[in-house]
């Protein structure tokens, strides 16, 4: 059983040590495709991963449908985005770490960001809540990370990315006066993850069918201000 401590909350989360069973041999970096990923290949190595088929997400964001689902289509939001970047960014983006590229690291950020909402899930007539899975899910992503290939920093990178993954969509709304004041203060004390979060927070957002449904105008703002914060880099 592992405990984790999160704003004087402790989560339980049990661990079947039999599914936490892996080879021996680290998975590449590379080998981890969303391809391979949606065809249940890395199910042995990944069960938390798959766990989330079994979990139906429905709220002001998201239809029926599995946190599975809705992660991995996210993910491939994120692969299409980066088809139409700025040059800075994309150079940004192949620059390596050390092992792998910020790409590379990004791209296993977008497929486990949501682990965490396996032990935090709260259902209610309103639909589905997950308080503080971006937290819980950077604590137990370091199990995960470490049965890939990958440096102590490439991991450390990931897992604050898991952890702030919501600092920029909380602050970005049609009803926030101070966004401009919000962001700034954002982006100074998140410099060296700012680019990866408006990339995840875009594909979240353009992901999110509910919102552009019921809150249009929301959902066309919040794009708007993340294509417009890439622009800038």
């Amino acid at each position: 059983m592992l405990f984790l401590l999160s704003d004087n909350k402790v989560y339980k989360l049990i661990l079947d040590t039999k599914t936490m069973e892996y080879d021996e041999e680290l998975i590449k970096v590379e080998d981890l495709t969303l391809k391979r990923i949606n065809s249940g290949e890395f199910q042995k190595e990944f069960p938390e991963l798959y766990e989330l088929q079994r979990m139906s997400e429905h709220n002001a964001w998201y239809s029926k449908g599995s946190v599975f689902n809705h992660t991995m289509n996210a993910a491939f939001l994120l692969e299409q985005i980066e088809k139409k970047l700025p040059v800075a960014v994309i150079q940004y983006l192949d620059e390596k770490i050390d092992d792998n590229t910020n790409r590379d690291i990004l791209h296993i950020a977008s497929y486990f960001k949501d682990i965490g909402k396996s032990y935090t899930l709260i259902k209610s007539k309103h639909g589905t809540r997950f308080p503080e899975f971006d937290k819980v899910g950077a604590e137990f992503s370091i199990l995960i990370l470490d049965r890939i290939f990958m440096s102590d920093l490439e991991k450390k990178i990931i897992t604050n990315l898991i952890a702030n993954q919501n600092s920029l969509v909380n602050i970005v709304h049609l009803k926030n006066q101070y966004l401009e004041k919000h962001y700034n203060n954002l982006e100074k004390d998140k410099s060296e993850i700012i680019i990866e979060l408006n990339l995840l927070s875009l594909a979240d957002t353009l992901n999110s069918a509910n919102l552009k449904i019921k809150n249009p105008d929301e959902y066309h703002f919040r794009i708007d201000f993340y294509k417009n914060n890439l622009m800038q880099f």
